[in-house]
């Protein structure tokens, strides 16, 4: 496992992190059980992964924390916080954590720094740690942005200043912001240490962030990486733009030497995104064994990165 430095925290982090949530949930969204999850975060530890990124959304921190035990100190734990109200009849579920965060999107709503403060200190609990070491405000919209550095960026600074927080970070909706612009104005603002962005081959507009973030000494962890080419239906929606077939763009790669779309998507995120860490989120042990083999395969040929490029141009902004 290769690792690098996470931007200006001088965090040295694994260059694949282990997403605990996402479609899979680490399995637990295919019906597989708890303790699975478990030896899958552990084969991850013992593979070199040292980065974990969570949220109470998810409803994986009990998990996590049982999964990683004593070796806390090799872990950096990523956690993040949803922005909506507290929805009290529900409070602290999944439930109402997607309510909530769902509800604060369409109606551009942002918590008090208090209510921020009592999910940290939620997430500690079932964490089982006094401190986490990135803390981002999850999933901001560019109606919420102005509020967020106004009201919530000086709440997380006094985190940092208590310890409980050593590394404040905010994440996109990427759904909802494809062209960025939150972490644009994110990072030109310079308040925040890390950022969380959507990149992969059929969105490429996110590198160009990346590499500003990275003249600021911007952390920067990327999402959706494989999320695009999941399956062969999403995949082949993709391919109409271009003309392509996925029985032609299977022989392009393998007649470049790579194995599936979904390493190449790894090696495009990896070598070429601007990324510092490529999350992967996944229940499967196999899974995750390719996806840090692709990671560390090296860049993409150029002649295959260029009928990529062609293949999936992605949107414009």
């Amino acid at each position: 496992m290769q690792h690098t430095t996470l931007g200006r925290t001088g965090l040295k982090v694994s260059v694949v992190g282990l997403g605990a949530g996402g479609p899979s949930r680490l399995g637990l969204e295919q019906g597989r059980p708890v303790d699975g999850a478990v030896q899958l975060i552990q084969y991850g530890l013992d593979q070199g992964i040292n980065l974990i990124d969570l949220g109470a959304p998810y409803g994986t921190d009990q998990l996590v924390a049982k999964a990683i035990g004593k070796r806390r100190q090799e872990v950096i734990l990523s956690a993040k916080t949803i922005l909506g109200p507290p929805v009290w009849m529900f409070e602290g579920t999944r439930t109402a954590s997607r309510l909530s965060a769902r509800f604060s999107e369409v109606m551009s709503f942002v918590a008090s720094g208090s209510v921020i403060e009592k999910r940290l200190e939620a997430t500690l609990r079932r964490l089982k740690t006094d401190y986490v070491d990135i803390f981002s405000l999850h999933g901001v919209t560019p109606g919420q942005c102005q509020a967020v550095l106004d009201r919530l960026l000086p709440a997380l600074s006094r985190l940092k200043e208590k310890g409980k927080v050593r590394f404040i970070g905010i994440t996109e909706a990427f759904g909802r912001d494809p062209g960025h612009k939150v972490l644009a104005d994110a990072v030109s603002g310079g308040g925040f240490d890390t950022i969380m962005i959507g990149l992969n081959l059929a969105n490429r507009a996110g590198s160009r962030v990346a590499a500003e973030a990275k003249q600021h000494g911007t952390g920067v962890m990327a999402m959706c990486a494989l999320r695009p080419f999941r399956s062969k239906a999403s995949t082949e929606s993709l391919l109409r733009n271009s003309g392509a077939s996925l029985a032609e763009l299977t022989a392009l790669l393998a007649a470049h030497g790579v194995g599936s779309l979904q390493e190449a998507a790894m090696r495009f995120c990896r070598h070429d995104s601007g990324a510092d860490v490529v999350l992967t989120g996944t229940g499967d042990i196999g899974h995750l064994r390719a996806s840090l083999v692709a990671a560390a395969a090296g860049p993409l040929p150029r002649p295959l990165a260029a009928e990529l490029s062609r293949i999936f141009p992605g949107p414009e902004f």
